[in-house]
């Protein structure tokens, strides 16, 4: 199933390097979720064959400056508290997560839901950044912030 970006999304990711045909080796990443206890699912492992790899410019969260997030779903995992996704984030979210990549000047580790969303957890912040790989990255990209919805932890 092809990605369907918008036109202005669609746009940057090209400037960025990214193609829709664009396909990962997923072998490693599949690995590293695993040995950390991840359950993979196909949409992470979708997202991972035409993202990771991927740095992304585009403004910090005030829009002053520019930031960027880099789709390294290894280096991501590496990073980033295991025990924090399953205990916090996943309840959360109500749904399994996998590590993605990392944003906001590396404070944010990005997540991609079972369901398809795309989520970024910072400590005791969780956020859904799109209910899809396509509406998440336009909302980072193009600093759509009034898109990007706070989720309780308990």
């Amino acid at each position: 199933m092809p990605w369907t970006f918008d036109a202005e999304t669609r746009a940057v990711l090209q400037r960025h390097g990214w193609r829709g045909e664009r396909s990962v080796a997923t072998d490693a990443i599949q690995r590293a979720w695993q040995d950390d206890g991840y359950d993979v699912f196909a949409g992470g492992l979708r997202f991972a064959r035409s993202f990771a790899g991927l740095r992304l410019r585009h403004p910090s969260w005030s829009g002053a400056d520019g930031d960027e997030s880099v789709f390294d779903p290894i280096l991501a995992s590496a990073r980033f508290d295991r025990a924090w996704a399953s205990e916090r984030y996943q309840p959360a979210a109500k749904q399994r997560l996998l590590p993605i990549g990392q944003g906001y000047s590396a404070h944010l580790t990005y997540l991609i839901g079972d369901d398809g969303a795309i989520f970024g957890g910072y400590d005791d912040s969780l956020r859904r950044f799109g209910d899809s790989v396509e509406d998440a990255l336009g909302n980072i990209l193009l600093r759509r912030n009034q898109r990007i919805v706070a989720i309780a932890l308990d």
